[in-house]
């Protein structure tokens, strides 16, 4: 079963013969939701309008809603005031090295923490979805003109990258960069800024661009993936340290990931 969800698309881990119309329903209230961004009091004044309908409680509906996601964001401690996360060469830090303010509080807990949305259960839901998995084939149908520079496939950067072998923690493997039809092109796109007109605090949301997409729909909203927000007060002072998650998927998909392919009917490495 598969439903969209705001931006995301749900692949059920549930067989279809088992997800019953209590859970279509819940999928259904849930999408509502967070398509046209009710508030919790909207969302509450729905359900006593249409009480024939049966409308969970948002808690309980959010928590259905994730289960039969199956996918969980994750969490990673941050510095209080965000100079940096807790991760690489900094994880085992009992302090910022930037302003030097304490990674946990007395009770052992940490000070802040930031969440991070996985994209490799994102990727391999997409090939599970048939219409969608057909709508993916703009970058494998692309012809490109050496005398025009009409899309990132152009790109000098794009084409040698074509040539190249996976390279990774020094082993060079035999395939290279896009070979498959069915590899995918990712953009990244990040900036700062301030979520309230009435102070200087900034946040830095980190989102991604599927350029397999059509080129007319890569960047509506419903097909945007944002991975994480750096939370503020102010800018981070170590970037890379908050996209060391994202990095370390990306590591993984160079490699290559099972995956099923269900408008060709096969299993591939993604």
């Amino acid at each position: 079963m598969n439903i969209y969800i705001g931006s995301w698309l749900i692949h059920s881990t549930i067989q279809d013969e088992e997800l019953t119309d209590d859970d279509i329903a819940f999928l259904h209230h849930f999408s509502l939701k967070v398509s046209v961004h009710l508030t919790n009091e909207a969302y509450e004044m729905v359900r006593y309008a249409c009480l024939d309908s049966n409308i969970a409680s948002f808690k309980v509906t959010h928590s259905r809603a994730a289960f039969l996601a199956a996918y969980k964001p994750v969490s990673y401690d941050c510095c209080i005031n965000s100079c940096c996360c807790f991760v690489g060469p900094h994880k085992n830090a009992k302090r910022c090295t930037y302003c030097n303010e304490a990674h946990h509080d007395k009770s052992g807990r940490p000070c802040k923490k930031f969440t991070y949305s996985p994209i490799i259960p994102w990727l391999v839901t997409l090939y599970k979805n048939k219409a969608y998995t057909e709508s993916m084939q703009y970058q494998a149908q692309y012809k490109s003109d050496p005398n025009k520079v009409c899309d990132i496939f152009d790109s000098t950067s794009y084409c040698e990258q074509k040539k190249k072998h996976v390279f990774v923690d020094g082993k060079c493997y035999p395939h290279k960069f896009f070979d498959d039809p069915r590899d995918i092109t990712l953009g990244l796109s990040t900036d700062g800024f301030t979520p309230f007109c009435c102070c200087k605090n900034t946040c830095w949301p980190i989102i991604l661009f599927n350029y397999n997409l059509p080129s007319d729909i890569q960047f509506h909203l419903a097909y945007i993936l944002c991975v994480t927000i750096i939370p503020g007060l102010k800018n981070p002072k170590d970037f890379d340290s908050f996209l060391w998650p994202l990095v370390k998927e990306l590591l993984q998909l160079e490699l290559g990931l099972r995956a099923y392919d269900m408008a060709q009917s096969e299993i591939f490495a993604l």
